[in-house]
């Protein structure tokens, strides 16, 4: 149907008008045409304003900035390769709106920092905490940006996001733009190479990264080798418990040969739409990623994926001397743990947080996120 609308859209103006929105629902716009054909394309209404620029413009200005992006030494890790290659077809996540801080709003790191851990009196190096100092922030595997629009909130932050994606970050970047973040530097590079990099850190973000990586503990290992002591480090990973729809269809993935194409993933969120009482219909109903092609291969397509434990964390942590500073998780669940835990009055116990996960399974269906300290 879709190669029928695209036939018939090249055969007058009219019709070209007529189907290219209808022919953006199926795939790219930018594949099929050029800037001569966009620019006969009507303008008239906020709508359609806002289709070209997100299926051309937006397009066409991530290819400028990729040719202008810095490059890094040879990627050679094989499973960073094989990620590389699934973030370059498909940059993700891929969003409209991020969570921006107007520089006038910005506050110290470590305000942010005390507000999303529940250390008593946390310790905080100058640089942390002083009104007019200069963060070093390193975004590593910064994707297509967003971690690295929200590190706006911090205060005279200067901001160094990396990524082996050159689309990517050419994607973070025209992000960046467009939130008019001048404090942005985007170097294309491998975690595992972060000792390249000038510069230590006071804070490191990686949220969503490590579980893709064939080593955890040796990407953790590099990151904690830039990080200054007395700084802080942002993980987010997988937990095992909370992930085990996604195993599921990880494995039935696997045994039926599904492919990672968009043919391929629309075959298997067909099988699950067509049968109601098919063991991953939850899956299809809890996360939100299962409806976006880009997402849903990052949710069940991954090349890469280790799942944790709140017993492997603590392993995971204990080899680089991080000291855990409690999960991210609202309100409601902290109290829940406490009143189950009432003697972890910082709520750093992991062995304690994974009895509690024990019993309450969905806790961390996310991720495991939680901030770790590097002791001076």
């Amino acid at each position: 149907m879709v190669e029928n609308l695209i036939k018939k859209a090249k055969q007058s103006r009219a019709a070209f008008r007529e189907y290219l929105p209808i022919i953006g629902c199926y795939t790219p716009i930018h594949s099929i045409t050029t800037q001569e054909d966009i620019n006969k394309y009507p303008i008239n209404s906020d709508e359609n304003k806002a289709f070209i620029d997100t299926q051309y413009n937006e397009v066409e200005t991530e290819k400028s900035i990729k040719a202008r992006l810095n490059g890094s030494n040879e990627i050679t890790d094989k499973i960073s390769l094989a990620v590389q290659k699934m973030y370059e077809e498909n940059p993700y996540p891929q969003y409209k709106h991020a969570d921006h801080t107007h520089p006038h709003f910005a506050k110290p790191t470590a305000e942010f920092i005390s507000l999303e851990t529940t250390i008593a009196n946390p310790s905080f190096n100058h640089e942390l905490l002083a009104p007019n100092s200069r963060p070093k922030i390193l975004i590593a595997r910064c994707g297509t940006g967003n971690q690295v629009i929200n590190a706006s909130r911090y205060k005279n932050a200067q901001i160094t996001a990396i990524d082996i994606s050159k689309n990517s970050l050419s994607y973070a970047a025209r992000k960046s733009q467009d939130y008019k973040m001048q404090n942005v530097q985007l170097r294309q590079l491998d975690i595992l190479d972060a000792r390249m990099l000038p510069n230590s850190y006071d804070v490191i973000e990686c949220s969503g990264v490590l579980h893709h990586m064939q080593d955890p503990a040796t990407g953790l290992a590099a990151l904690n080798s830039k990080l200054k002591p007395g700084g802080y480090i942002k993980i987010g990973l997988y937990s095992k418990l909370a992930r085990h729809n996604v195993t599921a269809a990880r494995e039935l993935i696997k045994s039926l040969g599904i492919q990672s194409t968009p043919e391929g993933i629309r075959d298997f969120r067909r099988r699950i739409f067509n049968d109601g009482q098919h063991e991953l219909k939850n899956l299809s109903i809890l996360v939100n990623d299962f409806y976006s092609l880009s997402e849903c291969r990052d949710l069940c397509f991954h090349v890469q994926e280790h799942q944790f434990t709140t017993e492997s964390l603590q392993k995971l942590l204990e080899a680089e001397n991080l000291e855990f500073c409690c999960f991210m998780v609202p309100e409601t669940i902290k109290m829940a743990y406490h009143r189950s835990f009432p003697e972890d009055t910082n709520g750093t116990s992991l062995s304690s947080w994974g009895e509690f996960e024990n019993n309450n399974p969905s806790t961390f269906q996310s991720m495991y996120q939680f901030w770790a300290y590097k002791r001076l």
